[in-house]
């Protein structure tokens, strides 16, 4: 079973997710610039280079070729603090490669 979890450890191997483009309210929302795209966990921890958390994936949207992320940011970490084109980092554990949410199941038949 499931149970509760403790806060993400730090990311051995990280790979940069995408970059600031503005502040939202209380999120943060980063256009994904990594190539080939891959698709973040939803509450995947999102990290600086220094590997200081920022925040949570809150939600990803766009098309395939222009992705977005949204990021709850950590408490006290104010959106307004970045800068466009600041770099944020995620865990290589906590992605998906782009064909999971593209390539249609294939129908099992006889």
């Amino acid at each position: 079973g499931g149970g509760f979890r403790g806060p993400e450890p730090t990311p051995e191997n990280m790979k940069v997710l995408g970059s600031f483009l503005h502040p939202c309210e209380d999120l943060i929302v980063a256009q994904v610039t990594m190539k080939p795209v891959e698709i973040p966990h939803f509450n995947a921890g999102v990290w600086t280079k220094d590997k200081a958390l920022i925040g949570k994936i809150d939600d990803v949207f766009g098309r395939v070729n222009d992705l977005m992320v949204t990021i709850k940011p950590e408490q006290g970490i104010t959106p307004q603090s970045y800068s466009v084109g600041d770099l944020f980092h995620i865990s290589t554990e906590k992605l998906l490669p782009l064909y999971r949410f593209t390539t249609p199941p294939s129908r099992g038949g006889r």
